[in-house]
């Protein structure tokens, strides 16, 4: 039996340009802690390696204090890293790639002895043979998984691979398909470049996203995690275990209550609110000028969180029936509905589906009417629903 732990996408460095300049400092803080909490979940476990899938740096041109506080982590932790660079080549922009300006050719690297990169494509070896790992830089129209052959004395095989899994055919970022990943008779592909974490196995090669270990956005793991990897013969297990420090929580609420009970019904999702940055979507509908002070007000709601951010986008103002020309089709489709409303509040006053119901359809076919909305934007509210 052999362990590792696989991150990817740690993005040390991030400017979080979003985050007022004191809360993004405490976030990048963070991103060195989840890197600290990374080091100490492989000791624990008594990890042979810990598995860099890519962009371990947000930037090429990283602060020499940034890199030289991460090897001292590195050298500090007594557990071997193994580092794949992220996508990029000679003369191109990336992360931390392999370009000219490439982080990983500082002298200083040099020092650290427990850091293996993947300056090229290669194979290392750990626990005596046993485990083979291997790596290639990703470099655009070249093969993104390692073409080097296995070597049939090692037991395990893991290959580090900076890639996009090809689950549907417009993906051509770094393409990686499920035939190669099936092909590559590897017992685990370690993936990296998509910051969530997801499985992506096929045909008995076990493959993962590990996400990232200090979650960088909304709409991605609420919290950081690494990939405990247990390789034994036959057998491959593959366990989340929590590094990040920050919670991200993505919410859409709708507008029908006030400001406070917005936040409440946010805030009971949030465990710990100090060490939570929330989004929060409002949908619906609200008076023209009611937009904006809505949003303030939510965001005050929620001030006790470490950041938050009211996305009011989605509101849409109430349309008002009767400044349609009398006589007009939008007057008429309004005037209808408008009927229809107050019948069924006469008969059934607890009648909120069919209520709900009858004035979005009014909502939509009034902006239908009037070209605010187009049948393909009715088309997309349905599928998204």
């Amino acid at each position: 039996m052999v362990k590792v732990v696989h991150v990817g996408d740690v993005h040390l460095g991030r400017p979080f340009g979003f985050l007022p300049r004191d809360k993004a400092e405490k976030v990048r803080a963070a991103q060195m802690a989840a890197l600290r909490n990374v080091a100490a979940l492989a000791r624990e476990e008594g990890a042979a390696a810990v598995l860099v899938a890519g962009d371990l740096f947000d930037s090429n041109e990283a602060p020499g204090r940034l890199v030289r506080d991460v090897q001292e982590i590195i050298r500090q932790s007594g557990v071997e890293f193994y580092i794949l660079p992220g996508a990029g080549g000679e003369g191109l922009e990336g992360h931390d790639g392999l370009a000219r300006n490439s982080v990983y050719r500082r002298e200083s690297w040099r020092t650290v002895e427990n850091a293996h990169v993947f300056m090229e494509e290669r194979v290392f070896y750990v626990e005596r043979g046993r485990l083979a790992i291997y790596g290639r830089p990703s470099v655009p129209g070249e093969p993104v998984l390692p073409r080097v052959a296995r070597d049939p004395r090692a037991l395990f095989h893991i290959a580090l691979c900076h890639a996009s899994v090809q689950f549907k055919s417009e993906i051509e970022d770094y393409p990686l398909s499920y035939d190669e990943i099936a092909a590559s008779g590897y017992d685990y592909v370690a993936l990296g470049h998509w910051h969530k974490r997801q499985e992506h196995s096929s045909r008995g090669v076990t493959a993962w996203y590990a996400g990232c270990p200090e979650t960088l956005e909304w709409d991605r793991d609420p919290r950081g995690c690494a990939l405990l990897v247990t390789l034994e013969e036959g057998r491959v297990l593959v366990e989340p275990r929590v590094t990040g420090e920050f919670t991200w929580i993505s919410t859409t609420v709708d507008v029908a209550g006030d400001p406070a009970g917005i936040a409440a019904t946010v805030l009971s999702r949030v465990s710990d609110p100090a060490r939570t940055l929330v989004r929060v979507k409002l949908s619906g509908v609200v008076p023209a000028e009611g937009a904006a002070s809505l949003a303030a007000d939510v965001e005050r709601a929620l001030a006790g969180t470490f950041y938050c951010s009211v996305d009011a986008s989605r509101l849409r103002p109430a349309l008002e029936p009767g400044r349609f020309p009398p006589g007009s089709i939008a007057a008429e489709y309004a005037g209808l509905l408008l009927a229809r409303l107050a019948e069924i509040t006469a008969d059934d006053p607890s009648g909120d589906r069919r209520r709900r119901i009858l004035t979005a359809a009014l909502d939509k076919g009034l902006q239908l009417l009037t070209g605010e909305m187009t049948p393909q934007d009715l088309d997309l509210e349905v599928i998204l629903q």
